[in-house]
């Protein structure tokens, strides 16, 4: 199993979340992986999305992303931890509505496409 960690569509996002600006040398990356792997039932590869406040609303155009690139086994989707005070703004928990509709969205696009996504809505039991 590979897991790669793409935790927002948007490079912009990409570059304030992960404090690096490869977002492109990583899709370029995760591209040339899934097209040359010889046995991809073997070979699981999947997206790592860790959500926020800052990126939740980019999870079905990250569901999208997986179609497009073709062969993404499915898409993993954590939510952010909170680890200090300063953080908090951050937390999916307090834009809850919000974070359900885009975790609806995703599944619901990701069923049309036969897509594996591992999450769940706030206030619904897994």
């Amino acid at each position: 199993v590979i897991n790669v960690l793409l935790p927002t569509f948007s490079q912009e996002c990409y570059a304030v979340m992960a404090r690096i600006d490869n977002m492109s040398d990583i899709l370029r990356n995760l591209d040339y992986l899934l097209r040359t792997r010889t046995n991809p039932d073997g070979l699981e590869v999947n997206i790592l999305f860790t959500a926020t406040v800052l990126n939740i609303e980019e999870l079905p155009e990250m569901v999208r992303l997986a179609a497009d690139l073709g062969g993404v086994n499915k898409i993993i989707c954590s939510y952010a931890s909170i680890y200090n005070e300063t953080q908090t703004y951050l937390s999916c928990y307090f834009r809850q509505p919000t974070v359900n509709k885009a975790i609806s969205e995703a599944i619901e696009i990701a069923k049309s496409i036969d897509l594996k996504i591992d999450i769940f809505l706030f206030g619904i039991t897994p």
